[in-house]
Order: C-alpha cells, then sequence, then structure tokens
C-alpha cells in the first residue's frame, strides 16, 4: 500500500474527533510513535502508522477547535 492509498484508507477509517478523549488521542499518537521507532516496522507498515498517527493528530486539533468555539474562546473576532 502506497502513501496515498493508506491516507486514503484513514480517512475512510475516520471517527468523529470526539469518539476519543483528548488523553486516549494522546496516548495513541504517543503509543504510534513508539512503534515508528522500532527498527523492525516493515515499511508499507510505517506509511499505515504515519497515516494514523496524522490522523489522530487532526482528530485532536478538530476537538479543541470545536472546544474552543463551545468555551467561547474562538479566536476569530465576534461581530
Amino acid at each position: 500500500m502506497d502513501y496515498y492509498g493508506a491516507m486514503e484508507q484513514a480517512q475512510k477509517d475516520s471517527f468523529l474527533p470526539t469518539d476519543l478523549t483528548r488523553d486516549q488521542m494522546l496516548t495513541a499518537i504517543a503509543d504510534i510513535g513508539d512503534r515508528l521507532r522500532q527498527s523492525r516496522v516493515r515499511s508499507d507498515e510505517r506509511i499505515i502508522l504515519h497515516a494514523q498517527r496524522h490522523e489522530f493528530r487532526l482528530r485532536l486539533q478538530r476537538a479543541e477547535q470545536v472546544a474552543q468555539r463551545l468555551l467561547g474562546k474562538s479566536s476569530a473576532p465576534s461581530t
């Protein structure tokens, strides 16, 4: 599987940003980082892990944006 195929698959399998807690997403990102540092990870696994980590980072970012909007801390000026 190539990089773009892995990214497409990760997006198909994506969940709502609130499906996991912030701590669960941070733990998943850290766990994937640990696996990527292992020398015995095959190149195709490495591509998938990178895509998964990227997806978790995007989900975390979206969840934080939603939380900021709900708390009224949006960086956009209100009119």
